[in-house]
C-alpha cells in the first residue's frame, strides 16, 4: 500500500474511531494551527483534512498559525503544501497576518516560501502597512529590505507613512522616507502625514517630517492644514510648534530672497 492510500486508510479508521465528521476534522486543523499543536495537525491531515481548507471567514490553518506567531506550525504546514498566497474574505494573506502580529521569524518563513510582499487587502492594506500600524520596527525593516513597496496606499489614500506619522513611530518613519516614501503624500481627502501627526500631537514626528521636507502650509480638500489640524484636536503645544516652524521657514525664505536680490544688485551694469 503506497503512502497516500495508507494515509487515507488510517484517516478513515481515525474518523470512525472518534466518531468525528470530516467537517470536525477540518475545523480542528485550523484550531490546532492557532493553538500551536503540530500533533493535532498531523492527526487532522492523516484523517484527510485539506491543508488549505478555510473557515467561514476564509482563514486557513497557515493564516491562523501566522497570526499567532506559531513558527513550528508554520514550518510544518508549509512542508505539507500550504499555499502562502491564499487570501481570506477581507483579502488578507498569511504574510499580512504575521506582519500584523509582528513575528519577524514567521514573516521570513513565508517570504522564503514565495509569499508575495505587495499584495493588498480589500481595503488596500499591505503587509508593510500593517507592520507599520503595529509599530513592529523589525518586521518593517525586514519587509523593506526584501522589496516591499513603501509607496502603496489604501483605497482612501492612506500610506504607511500616514500610519507612522499618526502613531508617532519615528524610527519607522525615517526608514520609510529613506526608502522613497513621499513625505507630502495625500489621502483621498488631501491629508498629509504632517497633518496626521499634528492632529494626534506627535511633536517629534512633526519636526522629523518638516526636516525631511514636509509642506507646512499644505491644505486638504476642505482647507485643513497642519496648524488647523492641531488646533481642531486641542493640541496646543503642537499648534505652537507648527506656528514657530512656519515663522522659521518664512524667515528663511525672506533671507534667501534678500540674498538673491543683493547678489543681482551687485552684478555690474
Amino acid at each position: 500500500m503506497n503512502n497516500l492510500y495508507r494515509r487515507c486508510f488510517l484517516g478513515l479508521l481515525l474518523l470512525s474511531a472518534v466518531g468525528a465528521t470530516y467537517a470536525d476534522v477540518q475545523a480542528d486543523l485550523i484550531r490546532a494551527a492557532r493553538e500551536g499543536s503540530v500533533e493535532r495537525i498531523k492527526s487532522a491531515l492523516m484523517a484527510g483534512a485539506d491543508v488549505n481548507v478555510a473557515n467561514a471567514n476564509g482563514k486557513t490553518a497557515l493564516m491562523g498559525a501566522a497570526a499567532y506567531g506559531n513558527q513550528r506550525v508554520v514550518a510544518y504546514l508549509l512542508a505539507e503544501g500550504a499555499d502562502v498566497n491564499i487570501l481570506d474574505k477581507k483579502g488578507h494573506s498569511a504574510l499580512m497576518d504575521a506582519a500584523m502580529r509582528g513575528s519577524a521569524v514567521v514573516v521570513d518563513q513565508l517570504y522564503r516560501m514565495g509569499a508575495e510582499l505587495n499584495l493588498q487587502s480589500q481595503s488596500g492594506d499591505s503587509a508593510l502597512m500593517l507592520a507599520v500600524f503595529g509599530g513592529h520596527e523589525q518586521v518593517v525593516t525586514m519587509l523593506v529590505s526584501k522589496g516591499a513597496d513603501v509607496r502603496l496606499a489604501r483605497k482612501d489614500g492612506t500610506s504607511a507613512l500616514h500610519y507612522a506619522a499618526s502613531l508617532g513611530h519615528e524610527k519607522i518613519a525615517r526608514l520609510l522616507i529613506g526608502n522613497g516614501a513621499d513625505v507630502n503624500a495625500k489621502t483621498e481627502d488631501g491629508m498629509t502625514p504632517l497633518m496626521k501627526a499634528a492632529f494626534t500631537g506627535k511633536e517629534a514626528m512633526a519636526q522629523l517630517l518638516v526636516d525631511q521636507g514636509a509642506d507646512l502650509k499644505a491644505e486638504s480638500k476642505n482647507g485643513m492644514t497642519a496648524l488647523k489640524s492641531a488646533k481642531a484636536n486641542g493640541m496646543e503645544d503642537m499648534a505652537d510648534l507648527i506656528t514657530d516652524l512656519i515663522d522659521e521657514k518664512d524667515q528663511e525664505a525672506k533671507e534667501e530672497e534678500q540674498k538673491k536680490a543683493e547678489a543681482e544688485n551687485a552684478q555690474p551694469g
